[in-house]
């Protein structure tokens, strides 16, 4: 018999999750890359200077900026599968 969730739990749990996976597939990445370079290697994605806006009463900015290595996505997907099988 399949587990019922409620679905912003489901979200919630599965943010963390990811967001896990990805921190410790990235630190497994820095550790190893001195002796498996490919785990190493990196792409950024996002924005690389950040949105302004000046409303003169208030400043905001907005950025975003993912950094993706081959141990972060290897990472990524063993939280979604250990997610799945919760």
């Amino acid at each position: 018999m399949a587990k019922q969730r409620n679905s912003g739990t489901s979200f919630l749990i599965l943010l963390i999750v990811f967001a896990v996976g990805g921190i410790l597939g990235n630190l497994i990445g820095e550790f190893f890359g001195d002796y498996l370079p490919l785990l190493n290697m990196s792409r950024e994605v996002g924005l690389s200077s950040p949105l302004e806006l000046d409303l003169n009463f208030i400043y905001l900015q907005f950025g975003l900026l993912v950094r993706l290595n081959l141990a972060g996505v290897l990472g990524l997907l063993l939280a979604i599968w250990l997610f799945r099988r919760l």
